[in-house]
């Protein structure tokens, strides 16, 4: 199994809003030769800050877009729009990742411009969670499974919905135990399907 993280929480160069970037760049994968084959649904989560999982204001300061009220361009540390998809790829996981990040550049999202501020809003954020169980940490800018996959909500709560029973390559703890373990309140609470929002 390969699963991919989606994330937006800044607005594109033709002023399309996180909601809307997400879905449009799933529809995508086929012109890269990414196969989709399973996604979940939208989820509206707190970005993540230094020192934790999420803030606290983010729910205050965005629209349920996931950007920022009265900012054309999106917010700093505005909402994010979350999914997670399982995708068919014919290469090594070194070649999947360059795809995703060239996906990315398409969207209008500049790596070079985020170095030294992380995090950063992105206009897309496309992480290689899991390929196939494979165990990775090189010099390359690959770690697999994604060392953060058991702590955040914003991708447990997706990948739930389309592989509950999957489990960590490494730990072998399963996506729904999980989620049971993550810490109540903060960030992992202000986690919300799009749909509930209005």
């Amino acid at each position: 199994m390969i699963l991919v993280g989606i994330g937006s929480n800044l607005r594109d160069l033709r002023g399309r809003a996180p909601r809307e970037i997400v879905p449009a760049a799933v529809a995508s994968f086929g012109l890269y030769s990414v196969e989709l084959r399973a996604m979940s649904r939208l989820w509206s989560s707190a970005p993540v800050l230094p020192g934790g999982e999420g803030g606290g204001d983010g729910a205050e300061k965005s629209d349920k877009n996931g950007a920022e009220k009265g900012d054309e361009n999106g917010a700093v540390h505005g909402r994010y729009i979350n999914a997670v998809a399982e995708v068919g790829w014919e290469g090594d996981a070194w070649q999947l990742l360059s795809t995703l990040h060239r996906i990315e550049r398409d969207f209008g999202r500049d790596r070079s411009r985020e170095r030294g501020q992380r995090p950063s809003p992105r206009t897309l954020d496309l992480d290689l969670l899991d390929f196939r169980g494979e165990i990775i940490d090189d010099n390359r800018g690959l770690t697999l499974p994604h060392p953060e996959i058991l702590r955040r909500g914003f991708v447990l709560r997706p990948l739930a919905e389309i592989a509950p029973g999957w489990r960590h390559p490494v730990s072998g703890a399963g996506v729904l135990e999980s989620l049971v373990a993550l810490p109540s309140g903060g960030a992992a609470a202000d986690l919300h399907l799009l749909d509930d929002l209005g």
